[in-house]
């Protein structure tokens, strides 16, 4: 964000994120009531995200669980 003045993702992802993660401890703390959550009525369509997977360890430096 500070080299492009973009931020890498659109806002409503942090709300709803913010939003269901609330919801959800509240929820588990009153013994799993069902909590509404209107708030959470967004439209969200994900921006231009192209995923690359990282390349894999280099071979003197391999990965523990393997």
């Amino acid at each position: 964000m500070f080299s492009s003045g973009k931020p890498p993702w659109k806002i409503e992802r942090t709300v709803m994120t913010s939003g269901l993660l609330d919801a959800l401890l509240v929820s588990n703390k009153r013994g799993g009531e069902i909590i509404p959550t209107p708030f959470l009525d967004l439209s969200y369509r994900n921006a231009d995200w192209n995923w690359v997977q990282p390349p894999p360890p280099p071979p003197d430096r391999p990965i523990p669980a393997q």
